[in-house]
């Protein structure tokens, strides 16, 4: 049986908001969605919560390159 990957752990609002406001940047979704609405889309693929947790880390680290490069892993949402 699969064993399902914790959601990754935000550290701070501002954490959240950064990751989430990049990860729209970069997926550009067409249609209009609410924060909270997005954050379950990005956390619903166990992958793209893999992705999300290196670029906290990367972003704790204070590391530009890793947190990119995490986040353009991330797949986008068909929207």
């Amino acid at each position: 049986m699969a064993r399902s990957l914790p959601s990754p752990r935000w550290k701070s609002r501002n954490e959240k908001k950064t990751v989430l406001a990049d990860l729209r940047k970069i997926c550009a979704p067409q249609a209009s969605i609410s924060d909270e609405a997005w954050e379950k889309i990005m956390l619903s693929d166990e992958s793209n919560q893999q992705h999300i947790r290196e670029a906290i880390v990367a972003m704790e680290r204070n590391n530009q390159n890793n947190y990119w490069e995490a986040l353009g892993k991330v797949e986008c949402p068909d929207m």
